[in-house]
Order: C-alpha cells, then sequence, then structure tokens
C-alpha cells in the first residue's frame, strides 16, 4: 500500500477508535476553540455535538481563563497536564472530572487533545479493558 493511502487508512482507523471510545475526547486548537470531539464528549457535556463545537474550551471547563492558557502553553510545550476539574454541563450543573491533555496535531496543525472521565467512573484501565472486551 502507498504511503499517502496508508496514512488516509490508518487516520480513518484511528478516528473510529477515538470516537467509540468509553472516554471522553476534545481536540482544541491554540485559541482554545473545539475542533473536534468523540460521542462520549458531547454525552458528558449534555450536548449535541455541533452546539459543542460552537463552544471554546472556556465556555465548558469551569476554571478561570489565565489557568486554562497557562495549561494550554504547557501542553503546547510538550508537557502532559493532567488534574482534575470541573465541566458545565448544558443543563447548568457541574461534573467533576478528570483529564490528562498532550499536544497533538491534526492535518499539520498543532492541536491539544484532552482525555476527559468522570471522577465516578470506573479506573481508566478498567474502562478501556471493558470496552476491548465487549469488542473482542
Amino acid at each position: 500500500m502507498e504511503d499517502a493511502t496508508r496514512r488516509i487508512v490508518d487516520s480513518t482507523l484511528i478516528g473510529e477508535a477515538v470516537e467509540s471510545l468509553p472516554l471522553a475526547v476534545f481536540v482544541s486548537d491554540a485559541s482554545l476553540n473545539h475542533i473536534a470531539v468523540n460521542a462520549a464528549a458531547a454525552e458528558l457535556v449534555g450536548l449535541p455535538r455541533t452546539q459543542l463545537l460552537m463552544l471554546r474550551v472556556p465556555d465548558v471547563v469551569a476554571r478561570p481563563y489565565e489557568e486554562l492558557r497557562q495549561a494550554a502553553h504547557a501542553a503546547e510545550a510538550g508537557t502532559v497536564v493532567s488534574g482534575e476539574t470541573e465541566l458545565r454541563r448544558a443543563d447548568g450543573t457541574l461534573v467533576e472530572v478528570d483529564y490528562t491533555t498532550i499536544r497533538g496535531s491534526v492535518g499539520g496543525l498543532p492541536v491539544l487533545v484532552s482525555f476527559v472521565r468522570p471522577k465516578d467512573a470506573a479506573e481508566l484501565g478498567d474502562v478501556l479493558a471493558d470496552a476491548l472486551t465487549q469488542r473482542g
């Protein structure tokens, strides 16, 4: 298979894998605009994906803007940023979450990729093991 074709196939497979993860995935640009989210992210926030993509990270994450920018700068510099925070749901409630944000790229453009799970959810390893078992 040619390199270009292989990259397209790989990207499609990775996209499908991320879409079906039982873990919320948020992809944002340097301006903290959401540019992609998976189904679990939309469900966690309680909005249709199209509406969630119209929001910026500060619209969803209940932290001061300066703290969000500092975390984004650290991730952009290559630091893996992990912690706890709260997300604002569409119904106005807050949900406590654990998150990890890393630097990535999409189409050659730099992005921030955040993996998020509710604090009351099973441990990440258990969630992923269950998902793999169901598919196996």
